[in-house]
């Protein structure tokens, strides 16, 4: 047996009984919705800040070949 909302289903011989329970799976659905959206977005956003930095990294790491640092010895 799955797990899940979509692994619980209305019994279709209950009728009107399963009421409760569309209405719990349908609350369910919408909190696992908002609870991915806020994920994808916090996701979103740390991968704008990691972009971010690593542009800084690369944009430093020009500066310093124009500037003629090359190597480990260059860091003293």
């Amino acid at each position: 047996m799955g797990s899940g909302p979509a692994a619980v289903e209305p019994d279709p011989r209950a009728g009107e009984r399963d009421m409760l329970l569309d209405t719990a799976l349908r609350a369910a659905t919408a909190a696992q919705r908002d609870a991915t959206t806020a994920a994808l977005i916090s996701a979103g956003e740390q991968l704008r800040q990691a972009g971010e930095e690593i542009d800084g990294f690369f944009r430093l790491a020009e500066a310093s070949w124009a500037a003629g640092r090359r190597g480990r010895d260059d860091l003293n």
